[in-house]
């Protein structure tokens, strides 16, 4: 019975404006990056913590998103994403460089089954007089890597939180509960900046892995309707086609048979132009 919450559409600054809260707020952590990685990729929470490193292939400039994770009653679940099929989306040449450096100083760079983005050490958070966790308080924790036989990957509602929502009230955009800024508008954000950059509707779908209609309807219209009035303004140039002017070319009589199986032949009255 509860409403559906209505996206947000975050612009290229005021993802900055995020990424440099967390950047101040969480030294030496790759939060930060993570949301503009997010935000410009458009990714489900699931597939940014189903990466690995091997499916982030910086020669290329593509992630290849082919698994999600998803954290439940402590232990992690791995399934294929939502659309049933892996897809490529590609990444700005910035953004390429960005995540160069930080796979410099991930500790499993060299290891393509471990998870890209990493968790966090438990007990991460400093209390208040009376013992209360405060939020938006400075972790006193750090990324948790884990080791290659025992991995922690990135859990989305940790990071929602204790990180994302205190940075987004922190810049002063819109935090509270039903109508505040939620991780998943990073995605709506993606289809917003592709919309921005001129990219046809369809290509942003086959990103986003919707379906082809989904883009062009309910969330995503109103992205899209320059990308529409282009395309119907190219299939209008040039104008009404011109007529012949040796008018009908020929007129031939077409059998009921051809029509209808019925084998008499059709009334000169009802002969159509074919030619």
């Amino acid at each position: 019975g509860r409403l559906k919450p209505e996206p947000r559409f975050l612009t290229a600054d005021e993802v900055e404006l995020l990424v440099a809260q967390l950047d101040t707020t969480y030294p030496n952590t790759p939060w930060g990056l993570l949301v503009r990685f997010t935000a410009w990729t458009g990714l489900r929470a699931g597939e940014v913590a189903g990466l690995n490193i091997g499916d982030v292939d910086l020669m290329r400039a593509v992630v290849t998103v082919r698994r999600t994770r998803q954290k439940r009653a402590g232990e992690w679940t791995t399934h294929t994403p939502k659309s049933g099929k892996a897809r490529t989306v590609p990444l700005m040449p910035w953004l390429k460089d960005d995540l160069t450096d930080y796979l410099g100083t991930h500790p499993h760079s060299t290891d393509a089954a471990a998870p890209f983005w990493p968790g966090t050490k438990p007990g991460g958070y400093s209390h208040g007089a009376r013992g209360s966790k405060r939020p938006g308080s400075r972790p006193a924790g750090s990324p948790d890597y884990g080791t290659p036989t025992t991995p922690n990957p990135w859990e989305p509602g940790t990071f929602y939180r204790h990180r994302f929502r205190p940075a987004v009230a922190a810049v002063g955009l819109p935090s509270h509960r039903g109508g505040g800024v939620r991780f998943h508008d990073l995605r709506h954000t993606f289809a917003s900046l592709a919309a921005s950059k001129g990219i046809p509707s369809a290509q942003v779908a086959v990103w986003m892995g919707h379906s082809s209609d989904v883009i062009t309807r309910d969330t995503y219209t109103h992205l899209f309707t320059a990308d529409s009035a282009r395309h119907a303004k190219d299939m209008a140039a040039g104008g009404r086609p011109a007529k012949s002017k040796a008018g009908l070319t020929s007129v031939t009589a077409i059998s009921a048979s051809a029509l209808f199986g019925g084998g008499r032949q059709v009334a000169p009255e009802t002969w159509v132009e074919v030619g």
